[in-house]
């Protein structure tokens, strides 16, 4: 029978190690629960900007779009084929892409709550992807 002092921190070592792999379970290039939400809540906040302050059309990619696609993807040191990657793969994966959305609408329902200038609440539905 094996020593405790040997058992135990084998068994320490093997939680440990697949804690850490839980994130990592994603094929190589596409963003993780954390990065998606914080990528999707930047890109939702700029779509919302150019859709109430622009006359922009949704049936094409304007420069000024890309450029703020860009610019939000260099903030969070990431890449174009990081976020095509990453969708393709979500797109595949409805339950995370679903919690992902879920936390997404969470963050705007925390502004929402926290801004003096905002005095009555919106009430969103959430409606899974099928």
């Amino acid at each position: 029978m094996m020593n405790k002092k040997v058992i135990l921190p084998l068994l320490l070592t093997a939680v440990l190690l697949t804690a850490g792999c839980k994130s990592k379970n994603l094929p190589e290039g596409v963003l993780d629960h954390d990065q998606m939400v914080s990528f999707l809540y930047e890109a939702y906040l700029l779509e919302g900007y150019f859709a109430v302050e622009t006359n922009y059309v949704y049936d094409s990619l304007s420069p000024e779009m890309a450029a703020g696609y860009d610019a939000i993807m260099a903030s969070q040191n990431i890449t174009r084929q990081q976020v095509e990657a990453s969708m393709e793969y979500y797109s595949r994966n409805l339950t995370a892409y679903n919690a992902i959305n879920r936390d997404v609408l969470a963050l705007f329902e925390k502004e929402v709550a926290t801004d003096s200038a905002a005095t009555k609440p919106v009430a969103v539905k959430v409606v899974p992807v099928m």
